[in-house]
Formats: structure tokens, sequence, C-alpha cells
């Protein structure tokens, strides 16, 4: 808040009272309604309230302020006091009292030369409420009599107007020369006399601490999952329409080799116009031209129009092809050929050369006319089927565009300040350097610049759990895990976090984990590709048996291998989307967990408290709450401030 005039409210309520019926008022026994009161609800509105907000004084602010406001009590313990060298010293430091305890930081021992430091961990606080409790490891690094320096606590105290600051130390520490054990004194005896090499005894378990930081962002992760994207669909239909093209095709096979009339149907083109060339090359010579010519083309219409051998005649041709609705063009053809031969048959063997040439153009005429529109025909439904194709491409070229370009997983370094991968570097930059607070900035800048990834949120938690913010430090966990289901880093973050805040695991049901495996080791677009790439497999085998019949028995057996995998991998595929990505989930991050009652109301009625860290399940939203699930089935109405959606 910064300094200045601040206008809290007003606040509106909503509440239900209970009142008299109006219209039973003066009646005996409260009339119709037998005194019942009626119900109604009423808002209720608050006065705003101003509030004068002061600077922090800047003269006599002590170089150890971290913002601390309020009046607190800082307290130190040492255990223990006498150690070997090697072994560690816990310093448990205590802060409590009134005032903004989720902002305090308690001072902490920076490694040096003569003592080895690591970084604090929040410590459980069940039996000291109202208290920062914060646990450090240090080894000091010499023998003897070692005094750690004495810590400094500084406020600010609002009553007093003054800045305050308390002293705690310092703390001797007896350090005692290692001794190897007997047994160690031993066993480097015998080896020695042995010949064989004496190592040095391995270093015991000092402390714990979470996993460091990802070096790269990794895959960048889309807001929704892929199966749930159009080019996933088209890529389920694209198999379908090879199947039905090939089924169509088998048909059309199948029909051809059994009836001879469809057989004769399809060769007659080619072999007229076969004979036509013969008969163009003796277009001059010959006498049974005319014969020769007529016999080619009554063959090639009796296959094409289904006439009888004997029926081949201007008027039943003309009469066949206006039954089947062939254009103009093809009767005109057929009317100028049979008037052409009549003219040449009556010429007898003195008609011209050029007669017999333009007998011999117009049987290709008419046999271009009749074919053409078929060949037409056909060219169209090509046409149209890649036009379909085509279309199906764009669309799921286009899908893949629309998505933010964080699907790519690209790790080139760019200039732009707002990049999403130059932003995770900075933060890794300023994680290294103990800058927490920088650290998170530039990771969600990131993250809202497209750059949400599972590592990128797995740094995030960590800068957040290094801040002793718990509950974001879980949110951004679970998202990596999401992200990232079998890296066994965020599990060991994720679940260490969940052991500082007191919160319990949820653990997957044994039967979920055995009946849908990869649900759990796998993201739901991982999944979807395993089951697109199945069904294109049983797409394809499916195609081949129906094409290669010598092969039927083999591809059908593989076929239902190919089956029983994709609804393996389906079923997988579902239950992962029903339970992660598709659930509208929100975590608990306020510090301490969240209180859910029974109605969207500060003045509601407390029903359970929510752990920090909790993942719970939205089941409705209302001004400012949420009304969320636990996983034993109990729900509530929360602040949307206390929690985080996923």
């Amino acid at each position: 808040v910064r300094p200045g005039v601040v206008t809290l409210g007003p606040v509106t309520i909503e509440v239900t009272v209970t009142e008299e019926n109006p219209r039973d008022r003066g009646r005996p026994f409260g009339g119709f309604s037998l005194g019942l009161r009626q119900r109604k609800t009423v808002d209720l509105r608050s006065e705003p309230v101003e509030l004068t907000v002061r600077a922090l004084p800047a003269d006599g602010r002590p170089d150890d302020f971290s913002g601390a406001i309020g009046s607190f009590e800082f307290d130190v313990e040492i255990g223990p006091d006498a150690v070997a060298a090697g072994d560690p010293v816990t310093v448990r430091t205590l802060i409590s009292g009134a005032g903004n305890l989720s902002g305090v930081h308690p001072p902490v021992y920076v490694e040096n030369e003569s003592l080895r430091a690591y970084d604090p961990l929040p410590a459980p606080q069940e039996d000291l409420p109202q208290t920062v409790v914060t646990e450090q490891v240090v080894i000091p690094r010499r023998d003897g009599e070692v005094e750690l320096p004495a810590l400094t606590f500084g406020y600010f105290d609002p009553e007093a107007g003054e800045y305050k600051t308390i002293v705690r130390g310092p703390f001797p520490i007896s350090v005692a020369a290692a001794e190897p054990s007997r047994g160690a004194a031993v066993f480097a005896s015998r080896a020695g006399e042995s010949g064989l090499e004496v190592r040095a005894p391995r270093e015991t378990l000092l402390g714990r601490d979470i996993v460091y930081i990802k070096d790269r962002p990794g895959r960048r992760t889309g807001r929704r999952p892929l199966a749930m994207r159009p080019a996933f669909a088209m890529g389920v239909a694209f198999p379908l329409l090879i199947y039905v093209g090939a089924s169509l095709y088998v048909r059309r096979r199948d029909r051809l080799a059994s009836d001879p009339r469809i057989g004769r149907f399809r060769r007659a083109g080619r072999d007229v116009r076969r004979r036509l060339g013969e008969l163009g090359g003796a277009a001059g010579v010959g006498a049974g031209f005319h014969d020769d010519l007529t016999a080619a083309v009554a063959e090639y219409l009796c296959a094409k129009l289904d006439l009888p051998p004997g029926a081949v005649d201007r008027v039943s041709v003309l009469a066949a092809l206006d039954g089947n609705g062939v254009e103009d063009e093809a009767r005109d053809a057929a009317a100028r050929f049979f008037e052409k031969t009549e003219h040449v048959r009556y010429a007898g063997p003195g008609a011209a050369v050029s007669d017999r040439e333009a007998a011999l153009a117009l049987a290709r005429a008419l046999v271009d006319a009749i074919d053409g529109e078929r060949v037409l025909a056909r060219r169209l439904g090509i046409g149209a089927v890649v036009l379909l194709l085509l279309l199906a491409a764009a669309g799921a070229g286009g899908a893949r565009a629309s998505e933010p370009a964080a699907t790519t997983g690209s790790l080139v370094m760019s200039v732009d300040p707002a990049d999403p991968v130059a932003l995770f570097f900075e933060g890794n930059s300023a994680y290294g350097e103990g800058d927490y607070v920088r650290a998170i900035a530039r990771y969600e800048r990131a993250a809202e610049a497209g750059g949400g990834s599972g590592g990128l949120y797995f740094n995030l938690g960590n800068a957040y759990f290094k801040r002793s913010e718990l509950g974001m430090a879980l949110l951004n966990y679970e998202r990596a895990r999401r992200a990232l289901p079998r890296d066994p880093d965020v599990d060991t973050n994720r679940d260490f976090a969940l052991e500082t805040a007191g919160t319990a695991r949820l653990d997957v049901p044994v039967w979920a984990r055995v009946v849908f495996p990869l649900a759990g080791r796998a993201t739901a677009d991982e999944i979807a590709v395993v089951a697109l790439g199945v069904w294109w497999l049983l797409a394809s085998l499916l195609v081949a048996r129906a094409v290669v019949p010598s092969m039927r028995r083999g591809l059908g057996q593989a076929s239902w291998a190919a089956g029983l995998v994709l609804l393996f991998t389906t079923l997988n595929l579902g239950y992962r989307l029903a339970t992660v990505d598709l659930v509208d989930a929100a975590v608990v991050v306020a510090p301490g967990g969240a209180v859910a009652r029974y109605e969207p109301s500060t003045t509601g009625v407390e029903y359970f408290e929510a752990a920090e860290g909790e993942v719970l399940m939205v089941g409705g939203r209302r001004e400012g709450w949420l009304k969320l699930r636990r996983d034993d089935g109990l729900r509530g109405w929360v602040a949307a401030a206390a929690v985080a959606e996923l």
C-alpha cells in the first residue's frame, strides 16, 4: 500500500431475515399463515472507510530492517552447543507478536570461512500459534571454541512510532576434534596391512532441502489439451475417409470381377479407340472399311448403352441416349455419324476417301462425347475429395497457428525483453543470487508471455518455497507435475513442501494406477499422440485387409491387436482428461490454510478447514467466492483470494 489516503469499501453483504407476513397482521391466529414468519433476502451496505497510510520514517532505520511492522518478540535457540568437528548445529529462530507475520523474514547466518551455512527452512508450528519458526543448519569449519555471531531482528513499532531492534547472541559452541570410531580404526589398520586403499568414511546426512532448479524450461504447455483441438479431430477423421475410399474401391473391384457386362462397359472405350486407330491408318484402302467401322462403333454402343447386338441403329441409339440423360452433344454426334455411314454405304466402293475420313472423325467424336461426360463426372468427384482434404488440412493448420507459440518448446534466445525464454534464464540468474523476489517476478512474466512449462513452474515453485510461501509453491509444483508426470524432482519437492506445510498428500487409488497406468505416467498430449498413432495403424491394417484378400487372416489378427491397444490408450486418455486436465481445480494458497463456509459470506457458519497447498475441485463461483469440494466429498464456500486456480 502506498502512503496516502486509502478508501476501503463500501462492502455489500446479502443476509436472510424473517418477518411477519404483512397481510396477516391483526388477524386471529396469524391469519391464513397460522403465525408462520416469511423469509426474505436483504442487502446490507456499509459506509466507506478512509485510512491514512503513513510512510515509514527514514531516520533510525536499521540496516537489517526487512519490512516487519508491528510489535514482535524474537528468540533464538541453538542446539547442541557441544559437537564434534563436522557435526551440524541447528539454529532455531522464533518470531511472534502482533503484526503481519507473513511478511516477516528472520535473520540467518551467511556462509563464511569459519562456518558452513545451509538455507533456512520453515519448521512445523502446531504448538506455537501466531509464530514464525525457521530452522537453519550450520557446521563449524574448525574445532575448538567457536562463537556464532549475534542475530539481530529489526522492526518498526507503529504505536511507539520508532524502529526497534532485538539482539540475541552471540552463542558459544564447543567443537571437538573428530576422531574415527574404533571399528573404523581397526578396519583402516587391517586394510593398510593388506595393501587395500583406505577411503574416508561417507558423509552423514546433515539436513533436507528441495532439489535445485531446472536449467531449461522444457516443452511449453498449451492451454487446451491436444485431444480437444480441431487438429486432433481432423487426424481422427482422415483415416476414416481413407477407409471409406478403400471400401468403395474394393466394392467396385469386386463388382467388376463378378459382372461381365460391367467389364465390357469399362473396356469398351479403350477397345474402340484402338480399333479406330487401326482404321485410321488404312482409311483410304480396303473395301471393308465401312463394315469394320460400323462393327467397332456398334460393339462400343452395345457395351455403353446396354443394347442387344442386333438393335444398334439410329432410332434405338438416340432413344437409349435420351434415357441415360446424355447431353445434346452426344446425341448430335450419334445422329451425324449414322447419316454419314448411310451415305458411305450407299456410295459403295466408289466413296471418296474424304467421306471415309469424315465418318471416322464422327465416330471418334461420338466416343469422345459419350466417354467425356463420364470422365468429367469422375474428375469432378476426385476434385471434390481433394478439395475436402485441402480444407481439412487448412483447418488443422489454422488450429495449430491459433495455438500460442508456447507449444513449440524452442530454446532460441531472443532480444525481446518479453521473450519467455529470456525471462526464464533471467529468473534462474536471480535465483542463483538468492534474489527470490526478482526470480518470482521473472518467472511469472515468462508464464504470462506464453512460456508456461514444466521447468518454469518447477523453478517458480522453488522460488516461492525459498520465500516460505508454501501455498504458492505447491500451486506451481502441481502445475509442474501435470506437465512433467515422470520427473522425480517434482514429486520430491512437492512432497517436501506438503510435509513442511503439514498438508496430507492425496494419492491416486490403487485400482486407478492398475487400470489406467498411463494416466499417471504421461501427459494427456502424450497419450493422445500415442492413441492417434495406433488409430492410424489400425486404419491402415483394415485398409490392407480389404485390399489384399490373400493376407486377410494375418492382417485381421494384427487389427484385433491394434484395436485392443487403441482401446487401452483411449481409456487412459479419457481418465486423464476426466480427472486432471479437464477438471476445474484450485489450490489453497493462503498462509495457514482457508476456512470453508456453508454460504458465500464472511458471516457464514464455518464448515471445514482446507489446508495450505491442498487441491480442491471447483464447483461454482459467486462474487468473490468459490464453491470447493474436498477429496472426502465435503463442499463449502471459500474466499477466492485464499485460493489460486490451476
